[in-house]
């Protein structure tokens, strides 16, 4: 009787509660917001062609529809209308493909299909037209494009359609990303077609070069047999033009015979007579001059050369110079004279590359000026797509000795101060036991400043010599001798100098460089 009555009483506060939930709902009702889904929706669209002039043209009958989607794919045929229908599609996004014989393949734009209130009573979708075009395309190339090719490959170019055999000419170009010196060739080409003049053969009658790149191109003006200009703008179109690449040769051989000259004068040890053919400091300093870098080629494929340069020989090298990418072109790259190459660039480029953009250096100031009291060390290296060669290695410095001033300067010729060039005031002499000489260019104060390094011929005895001053440019108040001077220095004898030689003693008085003096070391004192 117990158990009754809770059951009763349980029965009865369920009640109670569906009672109180009852009212709660009819003081908020619930809002269905959601659009019912159309049961067997619809795709339909019309396929059509254009003419030969880009018109539109009729509908095409007995196309190949293909819907494409996530959820659904169907294939149907167009009707004499050029229409097509695709039933029960559910919700989702699709392409349709279109096919023909005699046509290239096309597609739509992206259709998605979804719930919609718009979506007409006979839940059909309609699809904007597609248009199918006659132009003929590369579908395929073999080899593959961009692969690697041996040195006597065969090329096949597959178009979709019959082709007007006479309106395709292929070519084939090295493009002289890679190799030096075959840049720009043009190889002949023999070519054949299947009898369905659809797939075209290719084949060079020059064997192509190692380490070259290389373009095989269709013309634009190719045509199919009804008169359709090629096109690579279609559906399934490949590029009219392709690269590859010729299996590789290695890396270069080294050039050689590195060298280097200052405008058209070279720097060497044999200017002991102060000929004009070879460099000398003031052809080093002359801003107007390039310096150039000679060498002998070096072997095998050969994209361009590389200078390196440095001030020290185990030091950090610097590029100075690369070929880049247009090979023979580049108009720094010359032969001269043949099997010569040379590349020329200014002194301020060279002084950038090694001591950086801003750097303002002077041979006197700071010891470490180019090729005048600084060895120029410098690298040439061959390079192509493989790599650099070994590196051929050369050195360049002024190897010019000073000259002395053929003519001294004595109480009788500088009876005055003088405001040099480099706005020295050099005092007047004096005392008949002095005299100036002058240098022809910088020298060692060390060794020009040593009163054991020089004689006075005549009677007497060199008791002092000091460099006042010495300059990076002409002090072109004191002339005589080849060029003007640019160290003058004061002689002190303990007897008059007037009428009398003073000689430089051999080896004795150097350059910057540590050239010594290479003429005779003596002048005459007195009136010039």
């Amino acid at each position: 009787m117990k158990k009754l009555l809770v059951l009763l009483i349980g029965l009865c506060f369920i009640a109670g509660a569906g009672i109180i939930m009852s009212g709660c709902g009819q003081q908020t009702p619930t809002i269905n917001t959601s659009i019912s889904q159309p049961s067997g929706l619809k795709l339909k669209g019309i396929v059509r062609a254009f003419t030969l002039n880009g018109t539109v043209g009729n509908p095409v009958a007995g196309a190949i529809a293909s819907l494409s989607g996530d959820i659904a794919n169907q294939t149907v045929a167009t009707n004499s209308n050029g229409e097509y229908l695709f039933s029960g599609i559910p919700d989702g996004q699709y392409v349709i493909f279109v096919t023909a014989e005699g046509y290239v393949r096309t597609r739509s734009e992206p259709v998605q299909v979804k719930p919609s209130a718009n979506i007409p009573a006979d839940n059909t979708i309609t699809v904007t037209d597609l248009y199918l075009n006659s132009n003929p395309i590369i579908l395929d190339y073999t080899p593959v494009q961009n692969s690697i090719v041996t040195n006597n490959p065969t090329f096949t170019v597959t178009f979709d359609e019959a082709m007007d055999t006479s309106t395709v000419v292929p070519t084939l170009t090295s493009n002289g990303i890679r190799t030096y010196a075959t840049s720009g060739n043009t190889v002949p080409l023999s070519t054949s077609w299947n009898s369905a003049n659809k797939v075209l053969t290719i084949t060079p009658q020059a064997q192509l070069a190692s380490n070259e790149s290389y373009v095989l191109a269709i013309p634009s003006s190719a045509k199919d047999t009804a008169g359709f200009s090629i096109s690579s703008g279609l559906d399934q179109a490949q590029a009219l033009s392709e690269n590859y690449r010729v299996t590789t040769g290695g890396a270069p051989g080294a050039p050689a015979n590195v060298s280097v000259a200052v405008g058209t004068n070279i720097l060497s040890s044999d200017a002991t007579d102060g000929s004009t053919a070879y460099a000398n400091y003031s052809d080093i300093m002359d801003n107007s001059l390039n310096v150039r870098f000679y060498w002998t080629p070096g072997t095998g494929s050969i994209t361009g050369y590389k200078i390196y340069i440095a001030s020290d020989a185990g030091g950090n090298y610097s590029r100075v110079y690369a070929a880049g990418n247009t090979g023979r072109n580049y108009l720094m790259v010359m032969a001269v004279p043949a099997n010569v190459n040379y590349y020329s660039t200014s002194m301020s480029n060279i002084i950038s590359a090694l001591y950086g953009s801003s750097a303002s250096i002077d041979p006197i100031g700071t010891a470490n000026y180019p090729m005048i009291n600084k060895t120029l060390y410098v690298k040439v290296v061959a390079y192509n797509g493989d790599g650099e060669s070994a590196a051929a290695s050369g050195s360049a410095k002024d190897l010019a000795g000073p000259r002395l001033s053929t003519t001294a300067k004595d109480a009788t010729n500088w009876a005055t101060d003088t405001l040099l060039d480099n706005n020295y005031m050099l005092p007047a002499i004096t005392n008949p036991n002095v005299a100036y000489i002058a240098f022809t260019e910088p020298v060692d104060p060390a060794t020009a400043g040593v009163a054991g390094n020089y004689t006075l011929l005549g009677g007497g005895s060199i008791t002092g010599a000091q460099v006042m001053t010495s300059s990076s440019s002409p002090l072109t108040v004191f002339t005589g001798g080849p060029t003007d001077a640019y160290t003058i220095v004061k002689i002190t004898a303990d007897a008059a100098v007037s009428t009398k030689t003073i000689v430089v003693n051999g080896g004795s008085v150097k350059d910057l460089a540590g050239n010594a003096v290479t003429n005779s070391g003596v002048v005459g004192v007195g009136a010039p």
